[in-house]
């Protein structure tokens, strides 16, 4: 009740939790988390920019773990090979959701590229998305200096431009890579630039929720598209950009 008002509930579940929380065999409201994978990767071969143009030497590489399933079905849409030439070391969390410190350390050793399996080829390299930009910043660089010649990124979750008040740790704009941008060709051409890479492809919001397959008005989608599903979301955001 808000001054005498009854609010009607209203499901609004974080599409994060396909995209890169949870575990490949979780099942989330009757939706198998690997198949929205498998989808989010068949979506982004339907988009790719490089598709009539590949070589001998383009191979689809996935960021472990959670690209994988979808790197691999993007791949076999492709009829390109799929190459796990990222080796993650598991005694390393998750970058993101640590302070600053930490995250460096878990950067610097999180990943160990496999050389002979990049050496010279031209990579199309998959990750479920793009917060800070700071981990796949550095893990460019080593791909670089394992023989990559080339670098295209994809990524299976569009631009998340705004912050989030719900528990997933970006509360702030200025931590995000492309907070500012107002087009997704915008927020491209800034990760291509910044990370000095051939290509860089996001995918579409409609094509997200069509992996998800579930109602976009049961979907939490405020980082992506600002629309906060709570009251205290929106004033909160406004009041962040205010004081911006």
């Amino acid at each position: 009740i808000i001054k005498g008002v009854y609010l009607e509930p209203r499901r609004s579940h974080c599409m994060f939790e396909w995209v890169y929380f949870s575990a490949d065999p979780s099942v989330i409201e009757g939706i198998p988390v690997d198949l929205v994978r498998e989808r989010l990767g068949e979506e982004l071969a339907k988009i790719e920019p490089l598709r009539g143009k590949f070589t001998k030497d383009h191979i689809v590489v996935p960021v472990p773990d959670t690209s994988i399933p979808i790197a691999h079905a993007m791949a076999r849409e492709l009829g390109l090979e799929f190459v796990p030439a990222i080796y993650k070391n598991p005694s390393f969390g998750r970058g993101f959701i640590n302070k600053q410190t930490e995250r460096d350390r878990i950067m610097d050793g999180k990943y160990t590229i496999i050389r002979r399996r990049i050496d010279g080829k031209k990579l199309i390299v998959v990750v479920d998305s793009v917060i800070r930009g700071d981990t796949f910043g550095r893990l460019a660089n080593q791909l670089r200096e394992n023989g990559a010649l080339e670098i295209h990124l994809r990524s299976a979750c569009p631009p998340i431009k705004h912050p989030c008040f719900y528990g997933i740790d970006f509360p702030s704009l200025d931590e995000l890579m492309v907070s500012g941008t107002t087009t997704t060709d915008e927020a491209e051409m800034i990760i291509k630039r910044d990370m000095e890479l051939e290509s860089m492809k996001y995918l579409g919001l409609d094509e997200l929720i069509n992996a998800i397959g579930m109602d976009r008005r049961h979907l939490c989608l405020a980082c992506l598209d600002g629309n906060y599903p709570t009251q205290g979301g929106k004033e909160k955001f406004t009041l962040l950009r205010i004081l911006k």
